[in-house]
């Protein structure tokens, strides 16, 4: 996530990496429905491309492979949530 999920407490949560978050102007459209999952997916996935998140996204891979992680996220449909998307791209990697 860009934005701290409420609820959570800092000295729960061991890492995070919220550049790898949807941006805070996508984040925007998707709530005002200004564009589709479909769009939304997209973008996010694009975005993901950039050099600095890619090594972020393999950081997590790594992780993943060597033990559980947990994405977090205030979405209430894991369909159409960013955090499906990471999770795919993470995996993506570990194949």
């Amino acid at each position: 996530m860009r934005y701290w999920p409420r609820g959570i407490r800092k000295d729960r949560v061991d890492l995070w990496f919220k550049d790898v978050g949807t941006s805070k102007e996508l984040i925007k459209k998707w709530k005002s429905g200004k564009v589709a999952w479909l769009e939304f997916r997209k973008q996010y996935v694009a975005d993901l491309k950039d050099g600095k998140k890619q090594a972020i996204i393999s950081d997590l891979a790594k992780r993943a492979k060597a033990g559980r992680i947990t994405l977090l996220c205030s979405c209430r449909d894991p369909e159409a949530c960013h955090r499906t998307i990471l999770k795919e791209q993470i995996e993506k990697i570990l194949r």
